[in-house]
This record gives C-alpha cells, structure tokens and sequence, in this order.
C-alpha cells in the first residue's frame, strides 16, 4: 500500500508541475464551476465517483479522519481535478455513501449484514479509501 501512496503523490506532484496547478485553498472556485448544469457554492465539493455525483463539503473531508480524499483535496487538488471542478475517483459507488457517513461521523456508521458480500465489498472500499477505522470495523464485523 506504500507503494501505491508513493506513486500516486508522484503522479499528483507531475502533473500539478505540468499544468502549474495552485494548491488546494486557492482551488475553491474550480470547485464552484458548473457541475450538471448548476453551480456549486465554493465552500462544496463534487466528487464523481464511477460516474455518480456526490457532494459534501471540503471541510467534511478535510476535517474527517485521515483517508485517500485528503490527500486528493489537500494541496495538490488541481491535478485532480476535472473541467467542471469535480474530481473523478474511478470506483464503484455502490458504497461510497457509506464512505461519506463515515467520514462525517465514524462513531455513528451503520454496515451491512455480518458476512453479506456488501460488507466484504465496503471492506475493499475503506482499503481503498484508506480509512483505517472502517477498515477495522468491516473486518470485526465479518470476524464475528
């Protein structure tokens, strides 16, 4: 998982280098462009996820506890993100609901069925998202 890390932070420092993105806390207004025909306040953020939009706010994910979404939205937002100010994570969204109500709120998270395939996938999804409290609830959950 280093690894991965590693080379995601070189890929986000090439590609902020090749468009000279600024950093995140001057990138607020790419995320008041037009998002599906309306404008998002600058104090939102869209992340498209596998084609599904969802919206919170920045300080949401940056306030949350620490996971890939930060580092996405910490300085090197710009490399991130697409024409319309959204930032496009190539996943499935089927859970990334669950992802967001953790985030908001890791003390209060509803999961799925004890050993159901959605808990196994939500699992995949906070392994993913690099949310090491998720990550450990899903896995005490099917240990039980």
């Amino acid at each position: 998982m280093a690894s991965k890390m590693q080379a995601m932070k070189k890929e986000m420092e090439s590609a902020s280098q090749q468009h000279k993105t600024p950093p995140a806390e001057n990138m607020q207004t790419a995320a008041a462009d037009t998002v599906v025909g309306t404008r998002v306040p600058p104090n939102r953020i869209c992340i498209d996820v596998g084609g599904t939009k969802f919206t919170t706010k920045l300080s949401t994910i940056m306030n949350g506890p620490p996971s890939f979404l930060q580092q996405i939205f910490g300085a090197k937002y710009g490399a991130w993100a697409e024409a319309d100010g959204s930032v496009f994570v190539d996943r499935a969204p089927k859970h990334f609901n669950i992802i967001l109500d953790y985030i908001r709120d890791p003390d209060d998270i509803l999961l799925p069925d004890s050993g159901s395939r959605d808990l196994k996938e939500l699992l995949r999804e906070a392994r993913y998202y690099q949310l090491q409290g998720l990550l450990e609830l899903c896995q005490k959950e099917l240990d039980a």
